[in-house]
């Protein structure tokens, strides 16, 4: 999606929105696939949170080409439950939520 600033000039917004963030397979019992689009090239953060809002693994911190992306999440150290996945992209938040069975 484009957006237009007061300037006139053009600005992207990192991530598509039709469908932020997909999880598979959700439940787990281990291992899920994270996937997602950026609209142009951007900084991206992606982590794991428990419950209690604790950040319990960060998928990924760094700098991302535009295209679709995919992380994956090992959960092997972690009991069943649920958690939320976190992609954060030019100031934009978008996030899943992941079950972890036995």
């Amino acid at each position: 999606m484009t957006l237009v600033s007061l300037a006139g000039v053009e600005e992207h917004e990192p991530l598509r929105v039709e469908q932020p963030v997909a999880v598979s397979p959700n439940p787990t019992t281990g291992r899920a696939t994270i996937r997602y689009q950026l609209g142009c090239p951007a900084r991206v953060t992606g982590t794991v949170i428990d419950a209690s809002g604790r950040t319990v693994g960060v998928l990924f911190d760094g700098f991302q080409e535009a295209g679709t992306h995919s992380l994956d999440w090992g959960s092997a150290d972690l009991g069943p439950g649920v958690y939320a996945c976190r992609i954060a992209s030019g100031g934009q938040v978008w996030s899943a939520r992941l079950v972890k069975t036995r």
